[in-house]
């Protein structure tokens, strides 16, 4: 069932009580257990299945002056929990506390689990590694803030206000704006001056919150100079991180399902998307809809930003951040990475993200580099300051492994069932950097079986595409009319930083050390 239970310890009457917090099983009947002071659990990135999982609280020491909490903050039931204000900016940001991941593969073929057993933990035990995500430098980070929504530009003035001359989110952005995460916003986009019905990232300018920002490139390479806008602290999300948010929500997922795949009793509770197969995060993937629960929309309407009042606005290629609805009610935790309010919005479609990382030197299916966990992320300020640093990981073919994803150039695969798992298990990471690799940029160790899909499957349907571009900058997540293509796991590996597009743009995160 899906109930949380807490066992209390009584220690002494002059000590505080440690309780166990006990979080659904699962398909898989893991331990899914916590046990500690009851005040200290925000701090974690929560149990599986249960409210709060995917986001938490940081601490209060480490809060960088800038950032402050909301109404809610550290309430583990309340719509801001885990959620937090960029002062200066006004971008709302969800912090995600640094923890542990184990990737088992038991290699079970069956529907939802399709081969990949993913185990979440705030302690290290057993072949559960940190995170990726959680590395930066060599060093290890007490966690990370990421934009709760897609980055949108706003006026450099704190209010949050669309950057534009009314102030009104109908109106097409300015230039002089900042980079900033708020609902209800046209999102940026990698896209020329000409599209003139865009809001391209060269409008995100403004130098107030950081003497040093520069004018950015309306191109994916533009990334970099489109989040420090907002503060030299603010790189674009790497690729590592956003396929992570995919493997907190398959976990999220596994705890909800019970031995036979069914959702237990109550599952929408704790994540919204478990209401629809598959059960994973829900999104603007079929023009204005998602292409498996058809009545979550996204209206299209004109540049007018008919509906406005109530948030609905949105147009070609892209709506409004954080727009999802069932009938005239908000249903943004349909879309986000936990199923929760609290989490991250539009991980499935609206517009791709660009999520650098993961890089190929000269186009060809050996020459993909991915920073190893010695290299310092924050010190990037292009695509070749990873094509050139020192410590990639080089993801040559390893076609005796499944390592078979690179074979074939210019096509889209899909995640399939494989009797090895999907992705590579964390057992095997330590004697293969480059399994280690695939697994934190969710690249499939199967080449994939189908060639065409229509529906989505337990992963939210995901492709992946090769090109063996140069120059690599991968894509994620899908965008407006991907449909099958799209999901928290989707990967678009085929334009090169000087690539441009209206369907794509970018969040940002905020790396915070320990």
């Amino acid at each position: 069932m899906n109930t949380e239970f807490t066992m209390s310890t009584i220690i002494s009457p002059l000590l505080k009580v440690k309780e166990r917090i006990i979080g659904p099983s699962g398909i898989y009947g893991i331990d899914n257990v916590w046990y500690g002071y009851t005040d200290e659990f925000k701090y974690t990135v929560g149990l599986a299945g249960l409210r709060g999982f995917g986001v938490g609280c940081c601490r209060p020491e480490l809060l960088p002056d800038d950032i402050s909490e909301l109404p809610g903050t550290t309430d583990r039931f309340s719509p801001n929990y885990g959620n937090y204000i960029h002062v200066p900016s006004a971008s709302i940001v969800c912090f995600i506390p640094a923890h542990y991941i184990d990737i088992q593969a038991p290699g079970d073929i069956n529907a939802p689990s399709y081969g990949t057993k993913v185990v979440i933990s705030s302690t290290q035990s057993g072949n559960n590694v940190l995170a990726k995500a959680f590395r930066n430098g060599g060093s290890e980070l007490a966690g990370v803030f990421v934009d709760k929504y897609q980055g949108s530009n706003v006026k450099p003035d704190g209010s949050g206000v669309p950057n534009s001359s009314d102030g009104l989110p109908g109106t097409l952005p300015s230039s002089g704006g900042v980079f900033a995460s708020r609902p209800l916003h046209w999102p940026v986009s990698a896209t020329g001056l000409s599209d003139t019905l865009r809001s391209p990232f060269s409008y995100c300018n403004s130098t107030v919150l950081n003497s040093a920002a520069t004018t950015p490139a309306d191109n994916y390479g533009g990334s970099w100079a489109v989040c420090q806008s907002r503060g030299a602290e603010w790189y674009p999300t790497p690729i590592w991180l956003r396929i992570h948010l995919g493997y907190l929500a398959l976990a999220h997922a596994q705890a909800l399902l019970d031995g036979t795949g069914t959702p237990v009793a109550n599952a929408t509770a704790n994540a919204a998307w478990m209401d629809v197969a598959p059960y994973a995060p829900k999104g603007n993937n079929n023009s204005g809809s998602d292409v498996n629960k058809t009545s979550l929309a996204f209206s299209r309407t004109d540049v007018g930003g008919q509906h406005l009042a109530s948030g609905f606005a949105g147009e070609a290629s892209r709506a409004f951040t954080g727009a999802a609805r069932i009938g005239n009610l908000s249903a943004v935790e349909h879309t986000t990475h936990n199923g929760q309010l609290c989490g991250i919005v539009d991980v499935n479609g609206n517009q791709w993200d660009i999520a650098p990382g993961l890089t190929n030197v000269d186009g060809t299916n050996t020459g993909y580099r991915v920073f190893s966990d010695l290299d310092d992320y924050t010190t990037v300020s292009s695509n070749s300051d990873i094509t050139g640093a020192a410590n990639v990981i080089s993801l040559a073919a390893d076609v005796s492994d499944d390592g078979v994803w690179w074979g074939n150039d210019n096509a889209w695969i899909y995640l399939v069932p494989d009797v090895g798992g999907t992705y590579h298990p964390s057992s095997t990471w330590a004697a293969n950097a480059t399994r280690k690799a695939m697994a934190e940029c969710g690249l499939p160790r199967e080449d994939g079986t189908s060639t065409s899909q229509t529906s989505t499957n337990i992963f939210g349907g995901d492709g992946l595409y090769r090109r063996h571009r140069a120059d690599l900058l991968p894509l994620v997540g899908g965008s407006w009319p991907n449909g099958a293509h799209a999901g928290s796991f989707a990967v678009f590996l085929d334009d090169a930083s000087g690539g441009a597009s209206r369907g794509v743009g970018l969040r940002s995160a905020r790396f915070l050390s320990v």
